[in-house]
């Protein structure tokens, strides 16, 4: 059975985490935290909210680095806020196809460094760009998530940039 573009992702951040470390099996807090985010990844994937939602710290903070020109939700502050800035944020996006380049994991913190490619939705036109996304948390639930984006494509893809 082939995977789907997302669900190869979340295969492969596990991958990712486990290769080129000779240490990583002593990595277990790190490990449970790069497990907790494929959960988190599959939620969303799952359009899943209410789980979603459960997984993180009653203190989550969400941080969306980019152009104000891109209508992106960029802050906020609660699961209840942050899942539907998720739930927002993803459904101007269509066909993503992200790929996971590196996973680094050091005690409470996650990093994935990807590439993705799609749709924005409104416009049916294509986006490339690579992203960074850093996952904090705190007694296994997310508390803060924070995401640069290499905006340029998404800003063509969204109409505010020729």
């Amino acid at each position: 059975m082939t995977l789907s573009p997302i669900q190869r992702f979340i295969e492969d951040l596990g991958i990712a985490f486990f290769s080129g470390d000779t240490e990583v099996e002593r990595k277990t807090v790190e490990a449970t935290n790069v497990a907790k985010l494929q959960a988190l990844y599959q939620n969303v994937a799952d359009g899943d909210l209410n789980s979603f939602i459960h997984e993180l710290h009653e203190e989550v903070a969400f941080e969306n680095v980019g152009p104000e020109e891109i209508p992106f939700i960029k802050e906020a502050h609660g699961p209840e806020e942050f899942g539907k800035a998720m739930a927002y944020n993803f459904s101007l996006l269509d066909d993503q196809k992200p790929v996971v380049n590196s996973v680094v994991a050091q005690g409470d913190t996650v990093v994935v460094f990807a590439d993705e490619e799609g749709k924005f939705r409104e416009t049916g036109r294509d986006y490339q760009m690579q992203w960074v996304q850093q996952f904090t948390f705190k007694n296994r639930k997310l508390i803060k998530f924070r995401q640069v984006l290499d905006s340029a494509t998404l800003m063509k893809a969204a109409g505010v940039l020729t």
